[in-house]
């Protein structure tokens, strides 16, 4: 009712539709010449309300493989993310039987700096998961300007970890205006149920440095140049 938010032009999809016949959805190719997205739709009225579930996969009944994602230039509107956006993209998924993984590659190409590299991956049965991201971004950045970074300068955030999804560590960096900001890692740990009580899930951080180039003037005497 609102009017257009999101359009394609000279889309491609190339496909094995004989794969089907064999519980299969094999994409070789989805890409798009240019993708132009000013706004978020509005979301439904009748959306149902979330719950807290363990994290798992869904499970499809047929298996979902997409060789190739890319699209030449895509556009976010200033709505999306508070700042307009163009940016490449290129990526791959596969989904089958509770496992996945998924790579993708984003470069703004509207003359700022930023770069986006995702690779991850699930699996259901064995719980196991991988994580390895990596965001780059120069001064004036999205990321530094929805947290409100003071000056937002450039900045580069990475997350890496592997091992099963509930005793999982991931190795953080954050830094700002090439220098290291925040290093350690972050734990997350789930508690097989006891008697009487509910399987708990809880998170440990153990991370340190000098945090006082992330936060306003006032607060840099009492941070200091060391936490912990």
């Amino acid at each position: 009712a609102e009017g257009v938010w999101l359009s394609l032009r000279n889309g491609t999809m190339s496909w094995d539709r004989g794969a089907l016949l064999r519980g299969r959805i094999v994409v070789q190719e989805l890409s798009a010449q240019e993708i132009d997205l000013p706004r978020l739709p509005v979301p439904s009225v009748s959306a149902p309300s979330p719950e807290a579930v363990p994290f798992a996969l869904p499970e499809l009944p047929v298996s979902v493989e997409i060789g190739s994602v890319s699209a030449q230039k895509v556009t976010l509107g200033a709505p999306v993310l508070g700042q307009e956006v163009v940016f490449h993209l290129q990526g791959s998924l596969r989904l089958a039987e509770g496992e996945g993984e998924t790579q993708l590659a984003v470069s703004r190409t509207d003359g700022a700096k930023g770069q986006v590299a995702l690779k991850a991956s699930f699996a259901n049965a064995s719980r196991q998961a991988l994580l390895d991201l990596l965001v780059t971004e120069g001064k004036e950045g999205i990321v530094a300007g929805l947290i409100g970074l003071p000056g937002r300068p450039s900045l580069t955030l990475s997350a890496s970890g592997v091992g099963p999804i509930d005793d999982f560590t991931t190795d953080i960096l954050l830094g700002t205006d090439g220098a290291a900001r925040l290093t350690g890692r972050l734990a997350l740990r789930n508690a097989a149920a006891k008697p009487g009580l509910a399987a708990s899930r809880s998170f440990q951080a153990d991370l340190s440095g000098d945090v006082s180039p992330l936060l306003p003037a006032e607060y840099s005497d009492f941070f200091g140049s060391q936490s912990a």
